[in-house]
């Protein structure tokens, strides 16, 4: 059963901490464009994240990158949030 199933909630977590916040917020629609590109300095200086395909997509719409739960895309939305704004968002709307 999917309820069953340990793993981390990061493809559920990405649309309500990320994009709701930025769609709410003005900063981005459906058809935005967004890079899908590794953040230089991720985890211990090195590049990242990873996509679950292990490939990296240049420009692509947001619709597509929630559509394929790319990691790095998700990141650079959420460079034009701050935490503040995401964490407030997930309490005082959901």
């Amino acid at each position: 059963m999917a309820t069953d199933a340990k793993r981390q909630p990061g493809s559920s977590i990405k649309p309500l901490a990320v994009y709701g916040p930025a769609i709410n917020a003005g900063l981005i629609n459906y058809s935005s464009l967004v890079n899908d590109e590794p953040v230089s300095n991720w985890k211990a200086g090195k590049p990242g994240p990873a996509n679950w395909d292990n490939k990296y997509h240049g420009i692509i719409t947001v619709e597509k990158a929630l559509e394929q739960s790319y990691n790095a895309a998700s990141v650079q939305v959420d460079k034009l949030l701050t935490a503040n704004v995401s964490f407030n968002f997930l309490r005082e709307k959901l």
